[in-house]
This record gives structure tokens, C-alpha cells and sequence, in this order.
């Protein structure tokens, strides 16, 4: 069975600095007419930073769009002159306060259906202190905890993001490979 859409033509519906909106008008594999509605999003990068005595540095923040407080991976937007890791080594030290010496890529993942944010995920390790200063619309707490603690919080569903969650278990199976964490 061929499931492919073919898209005829696009039409943006609207366009911010963070999201674009647009109706894609496409043709099914029978020959049918049919619009999708998407929603993209300006690229992003996450950090499970985590040092020596296997804690992981976390983030508090207040988020406006849900009007609550959570629990969050330091990390940003891709900006279109760095890489993704190259905003990843930037956003450590910006939010978090470190660089670290050791990278390794998790994974990436670009939403689904009629949703598309790329996102990258890393491993950061050897931590060392060297702060960069905050961008002025953000406030947040910077939180140590023993990863284990750490993978409380996921099991207990913590994180608003799962892909964070899913980010800290899959840094777990590179630092402890052959232990069993929980």
C-alpha cells in the first residue's frame, strides 16, 4: 500500500519568531485532494549535563504557556550561524554555567504528525565551571541532583517534556552501562 502524500503547494498562515503555521494542500495516493494544517518550530537542543559524582545539573523555570513551574534540561534554539552542537556547548555555559570537555549526541527527534521541531539531544561530561551571562528574558533555578534522583523525577513523570526523560535514561545506559540505576 503506498501511504506518500504529494504536496502541491503551501500557504503560510502565519509566521513568528518561534513558530510558522502553514495549510499544505496535497494528493492522497488514491488521486484525492486534501489540506493539512503544520506547525513548525525553530529548531532546539537539550543537555543532560552531568560531572564527576554523577549528578546532573537540572533547571527550574516558569513557563507561561502552561502557567506552571517545571523541571527542564538546560539547552535552546538553534540559531542559523551555529550547529546544533555548537548551541549546545553555548547553552550549557549560558544556562548552566559549565563547559564540559566530553560530547556525546543522544539522539534527535522532529515531532510528529502535523507537528515539526527538530530537536537535539546530548550527553555532556567533564563539567567545569565557566558561566556565560543569561539572556535577559529568562529566569530559572539551577538545580545538582544525583542522577538517580534524577530518574525519580522521570519515572514519577516530572519533566513536562518526556523527550527530557527519555534524554537522561539514555544518557544513563552510556555512563552505566552494564549497572542496574534503579
Amino acid at each position: 500500500m503506498k501511504l506518500t502524500e504529494k504536496i502541491v503547494s503551501s500557504k503560510v498562515i502565519f509566521r513568528g519568531d518561534l513558530f510558522t503555521i502553514s495549510t499544505l494542500f496535497v494528493t492522497l495516493p488514491d488521486g484525492r485532494r486534501v489540506t493539512r494544517e503544520v506547525a513548525a518550530r525553530r529548531p532546539s537542543v537539550s543537555i543532560v549535563a552531568v560531572d564527576q559524582t554523577n549528578s546532573v545539573i537540572l533547571l527550574r523555570e516558569f513557563r507561561g504557556g502552561i502557567k506552571r513551574t517545571v523541571w527542564r534540561l538546560p539547552g535552546g534554539m538553534v540559531d542559523g550561524h551555529r550547529t546544533p552542537l555548537n548551541t549546545a556547548r553555548h547553552e550549557l555555559r549560558q544556562e548552566a554555567g559549565y563547559r564540559a570537555t566530553r560530547w556525546f549526541k543522544l539522539f534527535e527527534k522532529s515531532g510528529g504528525g502535523s507537528w515539526h521541531w527538530p530537536r537535539y539531544f546530548y550527553l555532556a561530561r567533564g563539567l567545569t565551571r565557566q558561566p556565560l551571562p543569561p539572556d535577559l528574558d529568562e529566569r530559572f533555578e539551577i538545580k545538582r541532583m544525583p542522577l538517580i534522583r534524577a530518574l525519580r523525577l522521570v519515572i514519577k513523570n516530572q519533566f513536562e517534556s518526556s523527550d527530557d526523560g527519555l534524554a537522561i535514561l539514555e544518557a544513563c545506559k552510556i555512563i552505566s552501562p552494564r549497572r542496574r540505576l534503579l
